[in-house]
């Protein structure tokens, strides 16, 4: 399944779009949580290699969000959201799938997670201190 996904940086809305040949069709639809507090402010979203689990960083709650991918038809489950760094800015998940690295615009470090295989929820590992201001995540293989 080839698809796009978007998140709309100020109303949280999350999208999965499904590319056909000839069309484009959206095949799942997500919003912030009914008891979501202040005004939402998205910024990062990523998906596993494997296409199974999407993320997606909240700024005001300093949350990272979770969902799992039909793969049959693209729609999204919530997986849940667990609090990370403040103010998360960017993530990003390594190429092995197995973990996800998070930093915070406010908290001035980054956090890491473990990617659970079968159910996507993210296990924190520990807590690094970083730079000013971290706001970018690569991974790069060296020789």
């Amino acid at each position: 399944m080839r698809s796009v996904s978007s998140m709309d940086r100020i109303g949280l809305r999350l999208r999965l779009r499904r590319r056909h040949r000839a069309a484009q069709s959206e095949a799942g639809r997500q919003r912030a949580p009914a008891d979501f507090q202040g005004k939402p402010s998205a910024a990062d979203l990523h998906i596993t290699p494997d296409g199974k689990f999407l993320y997606g960083s909240e700024r005001t709650s300093s949350t990272l969000a979770g969902f799992k991918v039909d793969p049959a038809n693209g729609t999204l489950s919530p997986i849940g959201s667990v609090a990370t760094e403040t103010q998360p800015r960017g993530f990003n998940i390594d190429p092995s799938e197995g973990y996800l690295l998070a930093v915070g615009q406010l908290s001035h470090g980054m956090s890491s997670y473990r990617i659970d295989p079968e159910s996507g929820t993210l296990t924190k590992l520990r807590e690094y201190p970083m730079g000013k201001n971290p706001n970018w995540i690569e991974f790069i293989d060296l020789p």
